[in-house]
This record gives C-alpha cells, structure tokens and sequence, in this order.
C-alpha cells in the first residue's frame, strides 16, 4: 500500500482504487471495482481554496458503508449532503437581507464553487447509481444530490 494512499489505511479496498488515486482528491467520481464502489466527493468548499477538501464513500459488494469521515454507515452521505443544505439555507438567508449588489455579489462568489460542487457531486452519484443499480440508499443520495443542485442553481 503506498504511503501516500488517501483512503484510510484500514479499509480493505481492492487495490485499484489505491493505484488510481493521486496525492491530491481530483475531480469528484464514483470509482468501481470487484463489486466495491469508492465515492469520492468534495467537502463545501471555500471561494478561496483551490484545492479541494475529499471525503471518501467506500461501499462493500454486501452493501456496508465506511466513509473517511464521520460515522461509517449510510448516515454519513446524509450527513454529507445536510453540510450543502445548511450552507445553502445560509446563503438564502443572505440573499433575503442583501442591501446593496455588494451583498448579493458576496453570495455569488462563494455559491459558485458551491454548485459546481454539487453538479459534479449528483453526476458521482449518477455513476454508483448506474454500477449498482438495485441499491436504494445510492438513488435516495443522488436524488438529494440533485435538489441541492436545483436549489443552488435558482439561488444564482
């Protein structure tokens, strides 16, 4: 295993999602191997970060979930997802009390790299859901995935 792997040295995942990840997250995807999916997704990201911050969904061929954050059951992509909700239930907030284009320009500035998040977020979603299509839990997370892409999207 190499040093560098970001998956936490615990998980027993087959060895090509180690080989295909870099020393950076990369792009938001949905990795599939013997019957293993690897979700990696971006945690809300800042305006001002170029990098982005992964979070790693690793879900066994029986259906088990582990995550690199949080709890490791399916709890911890809603716990994912609740983080954009909130942060977009703040930024209407913000919209309601703009004053001046000013405020409104401060929210768009940090919704960008929001709902680009979030697009990419529901298309790694789409991919898992695709790879395993009779799971329940991954169309429940895409499909939440979307709504926060549309609701992000009518913020802009």
């Amino acid at each position: 295993m190499p040093e560098s792997s970001l998956l936490p040295a615990t998980w027993n995942v087959p060895t090509e999602f180690r080989d295909r990840l870099g020393k950076q997250v990369g792009r938001q995807r949905t990795m599939i191997a013997e019957g293993h999916a690897l979700i990696i997704l971006h945690a809300p990201p800042n305006p001002d970060e170029m990098n982005r911050k992964g979070r790693f969904f690793w879900r066994e061929p029986d259906g088990t979930w582990h995550a690199s954050e949080f709890k490791g059951s399916p709890d911890a992509l809603n716990q994912h997802l609740d983080e954009f909700q909130q942060l977009l239930e703040e930024f209407d907030d913000k919209v309601d009390e703009a004053a001046s284009s000013l405020d409104y320009l401060e929210v768009l500035n940090h919704l960008g790299p929001v709902y680009r998040a979030l697009c990419h977020m529901t298309q790694a979603l789409q991919n898992a859901r695709e790879a395993i299509p009779k799971d329940k839990l991954i169309i429940d997370f895409r499909d939440s995935a979307y709504r926060l892409e549309r609701a992000a999207e009518l913020l802009i």
